[in-house]
């Protein structure tokens, strides 16, 4: 009766799992509100000494030890944000940013037991430490923990859950967690489904018809086809669809100059698929639409498209203050980003320590604001972002821009 409709059951909740997933919920608030009574209680009488997460099973209220016994779920689903690294275990917690969390499984040096991922941090130029990480991690890891941004701004680790947008849990993703983690191929089917859902959903549609197929003694496609055959359709669709966009729409979008002594910056993001790298485009260009700076930077490819684009905003706020300009009216196409930077929106785990960096940045400004504007009035940025491919780690220009990049300058904005 519990089982999902598609599977044959009528889609009840299993009540067992809901409690628990809703026990986890109290779980979350005694990490996250502990300014709250509910924790100051707790912490008191359960754990004075240390975390939620040291807390030990004793003879103590029933409601408590039903808490405790929703921990596996937090620890299942939650990973670590780096902050300060200090409270992180390099090798006993999980922090590396992949679709499904998970501990360092490269070989521990024996003198390294309990090291924290601060030490993996120069902390006086706020970047990883890249010859460190070189020598102790596996390739593969060595370069995802180079793709996890670290704070401009001194701010603890905090724990996430990287299952839901905003980095929150909700009783409703922890009940399909442990719907999941209850099934008989708990190992394949939910690792697998988390890492390859993109890649399922575009075969899918194939599948069936290449078992009927075969089912029939039918001459069929090879599986191992299928998704390249998917790809190359979705690509011929999507050039189709370009081809019929309103063009005259686009065209009266353009780049609006700034009033007055202020300065006008933009910024882009991309990724770059084949290199596992991603760019970053600045350009700052006054009330006469002349360019003042750009700037070009290639990074790590971070763990998601959200991130990358704060990480541009940041880079656009450090390169103004940088420049030494003080009144800056900063655009970008990421609506959401724009709307938290707009806001001051700090809570929303993912990149709430990154949207703080940009605060105190932009705080050091006499004037500043954020808007959003679209693609076609952004796309100087976006030229300059896609030349970051080619470049070096850090390219600037001042009161220029490449020349490729000059007439989208001309196009965007004419200069008399």
């Amino acid at each position: 009766m519990c089982q999902p409709k598609d599977q044959g059951g009528l889609g009840f909740k299993d009540l067992v799992k809901f409690n628990e997933a809703m026990l986890a919920k109290q779980f979350w608030r005694l990490l996250h509100d502990q300014s709250s009574l509910f924790f100051r209680v707790f912490k008191a009488k359960y754990f004075p000494h240390g975390t939620v997460f040291e807390a030990k099973k004793s003879s103590s209220s029933y409601a408590w030890q039903s808490i405790l016994k929703a921990r596996s779920v937090i620890k299942v689903g939650s990973m670590w944000r780096v902050g300060d690294g200090s409270t992180i275990r390099v090798y006993w917690d999980k922090w590396l940013p992949r679709n499904f969390p998970s501990k360092i499984s490269s070989p521990q040096k024996s003198a390294l037991g309990d090291v924290r991922v601060a030490s993996l941090i120069d902390q006086d130029k706020k970047q990883w430490d890249y010859a460190k990480i070189g020598h102790l991690f596996l390739p593969f890891e060595a370069a995802k923990i180079k793709s996890i941004p670290i704070c401009i701004t001194n701010q603890a680790d905090c724990i996430i859950w990287p299952r839901y947008r905003d980095g929150l849990y909700s009783v409703k993703i922890g009940y399909q967690l442990l719907c999941e983690l209850n099934t008989q191929n708990r190992a394949s089917g939910f690792a697998y489904k988390m890492q390859f859902t993109s890649e399922e959903s575009a075969r899918g549609s194939d599948v069936p018809k290449l078992r009927n197929k075969v089912r029939c003694n039918e001459p069929s496609m090879p599986l191992g086809k299928i998704l390249k055959s998917t790809a190359s359709l979705l690509r011929e669709f999507q050039s189709h669809t370009r081809l019929g966009v309103n063009t005259s729409t686009q065209r009266d979008i353009k780049w609006k100059p700034p009033e007055g002594v202020m300065v006008k910056t933009n910024f882009d993001r991309a990724i770059f698929v084949e290199s596992d790298q991603a760019g970053i485009g600045v350009v700052v260009r006054n009330n006469k639409g002349q360019v003042m700076a750009a700037l070009v930077e290639k990074i790590p490819k971070p763990a998601s498209t959200e991130i990358l684009e704060v990480l541009a905003a940041r880079r656009a706020v450090q390169f103004i203050h940088e420049l030494g300009f003080t009144l800056s009216i900063f655009e970008g196409d990421a609506k959401t980003i724009i709307k938290a930077l707009a806001e001051g929106n700090c809570l929303i785990p993912s990149i709430g320590h990154i949207i703080k960096d940009i605060e105190f940045i932009s705080g050091l400004l006499r004037t500043k604001s954020f808007y959003h504007v679209k693609r076609q009035g952004n796309t100087v940025a976006h030229a300059l972002v896609l030349r970051a491919m080619l470049s070096f780690p850090v390219l600037i220009w001042m009161e220029d821009v490449p020349p490729n990049i000059y007439r989208f300058v001309s196009v965007n904005f004419p200069i008399s």
